[in-house]
């Protein structure tokens, strides 16, 4: 399905959105017993049952999700808003019953496929312990170029030329993350565990990879559940994630001419305006 208006020749799916297989992993004294689903197919999970706008997608704003589904639980009638040249293209989307489109003012016809049984795949997760790990306070960068290793920052601060590898692992941000730097931040088989405030702008850059297997397998940023606070993507800034990204209390926000590609999004809202790009896939 596309909605830009709604593109002729597409239909809504009907199928079930999302299978789920488990899988057990090697255990750890520091890891949760319920280990990550692995999800089939490419989905995004908006999660507020109430909101409208819970999906907002104006001024040149697009969210592509070309081989799966767009699901929206908010029983709103202008549950997913478009104006302004606001685009969906989906190839089901999916809404909870009474939830409804608005697009340039008026309402037309809601998304028919079937909500998912399970709102967030990931509700069961329980993140680790992070005792164990060693604690790195601020971290300030601006011309170096360093690795970093697992643990908990206090705070990280990317800008200028700045540019930073991540080893592999488990990465805890407790209170402010800014990612500015066009050479930006790049890891594979890592997770970031955001408790604070995320933002990347500028020309920040980051490209990252969740780790293949383990607890938190396909998972490659966690907002944690008691954390609101809005994660935002803006001016020339871009994201490109092999794993999803899992925020379901929080508004993803994209603006400008910001670009998010991830393969599974969970969150409370989602917001892209000014050319704001999301592509789940």
């Amino acid at each position: 399905m596309n909605i830009s208006g709604i593109t002729p020749g597409l239909k809504f799916s009907v199928s079930l959105a999302v299978l789920f297989c488990c899988w057990m992993a090697t255990s750890s004294s520091i890891w949760a017993q319920v280990n990550a689903p692995k999800l089939i197919e490419p989905a995004a999970y908006i999660l507020n049952e109430k909101r409208a706008f819970a999906v907002s997608i104006e001024a040149g704003g697009e969210l592509t999700i070309p081989n799966g589904a767009l699901n929206v639980f908010s029983v709103s009638p202008a549950a997913i808003r478009l104006r302004d040249l606001g685009a969906i293209h989906a190839k089901s989307i999916a809404q909870a019953l009474g939830g409804g489109v608005l697009k340039e003012g008026k309402a037309i016809t809601p998304g028919q496929a079937p909500l998912p049984t399970i709102a967030d795949p990931w509700a069961n997760i329980v993140l680790p312990n992070f005792a164990g790990l060693k604690n790195f306070g601020d971290i300030e960068l601006q011309t170096e170029r360093v690795t970093l290793q697992p643990g908990i920052y206090d705070s990280l601060v990317v800008g200028g030329l700045a540019q930073v590898q991540l080893a592999p692992g488990l990465y805890v941000f407790k209170n402010y993350v800014e990612i500015g730097s066009k050479n930006g931040l790049q890891g594979q088989n890592v997770t970031l565990v955001n408790q604070g405030q995320f933002l990347v702008n500028g020309l920040g850059t980051l490209r990252l990879s969740a780790p293949a297997n383990g607890p938190l397998q396909g998972i490659v940023f966690w907002q944690e559940r008691t954390n609101k606070k809005s994660v935002q993507l803006e001016g020339n800034a871009t994201l490109e994630a092999t794993g999803a990204l899992y925020l379901p209390t929080a508004y993803l926000q994209i603006t400008g001419n910001g670009k998010i590609a991830c393969t599974h999004l969970v969150a409370d809202s989602l917001r892209l305006s000014a050319n704001g790009k999301l592509l789940i896939r």
